[in-house]
């Protein structure tokens, strides 16, 4: 139907006029609706009038940047962990640097990389030329493992997943092992136990504190003597069980 056969019927189509539009325009796609709207946007411009073009159909998702699903990603790792990834990412580089180890851990097969981490391992110290603790060797193969897996995106090298790392990880395994048996594993630090006379004025200070004004101080109450209650119930434990 060409523009002026489409002025001449418009002024005739009424309740109808989206069904016979529809119609005379087969095969469009367009709903009746739609191409009502579209049939008086025509008609106006061919009078000359000022046409408004149809309004945009309101979109309900947001469009996607392309560098928005890797920032919603990485938005999910706590802020720790990061900071502990890129410290033994940076200890590692320091390591491969001093003993002269070229691997490219981008391109390297999960082979060589097994073979670097072991001598990795053996030769791991802090600053002051001394072993670290226990957990910091955890967190060192936790750390590189995340750091090839979700920063270079190499599922291949999980160090905990792939068989290819067993021998690295029995190398971890027998280093702690060798440490402890030498007395190098670096002890436990306990915080040094209350003095009686600091026990005594926690005593005192809470002695009275059903009859305290103050919610805080009852709640702080409450709290003391839940851990004195908790603390006596773990002495009773052990001395039981030392017994038997």
């Amino acid at each position: 139907m060409s523009r002026a056969q489409l002025k001449g019927q418009c002024s005739s189509w009424s309740g109808s006029f989206g069904v016979q539009f529809a119609s005379a325009l087969r095969p469009c796609s367009l709903s009746p609706p739609l191409l009502s709207v579209l049939a008086v946007w025509l008609v106006m411009a061919d009078e000359g009038r000022d046409v408004e073009p149809p309004p945009a159909k309101k979109r309900r998702f947001a469009s996607v940047e392309p560098g928005a699903v890797k920032e919603a990603a990485a938005a999910s790792v706590p802020a720790n962990t990061k900071s502990a990834t890129e410290f033994w990412v940076r200890v590692f580089n320091s390591f491969c640097e001093d003993a002269g180890e070229a691997v490219d851990v981008k391109t390297c097969s999960p082979k060589e990389l097994d073979s670097v981490i072991g001598r990795f391992y053996v030769g791991l110290r802090n600053q002051k030329g001394k072993y670290y603790k226990k957990a910091s060797y955890m967190a060192a193969r936790a750390s590189l493992s995340r750091y090839f897996v979700t920063v270079l995106l190499r599922e291949e090298c999980n160090l905990y997943r792939n068989p290819a790392f067993k021998h690295s990880n029995n190398v971890l395994d027998g280093v702690l092992k060798m440490k402890k048996v030498d007395g190098q594993e670096v002890a436990v630090e306990h915080k040094t136990a209350i003095c009686n006379e600091d026990l005594a004025k926690l005593f005192d200070y809470f002695e009275d504190v059903l009859q305290a004004e103050g919610p805080l101080l009852k709640k702080k109450g409450d709290y003391y003597t839940l851990l004195i209650l908790f603390l006596k119930k773990i002495f009773i434990a052990n001395t039981l069980f030392f017994k038997k």
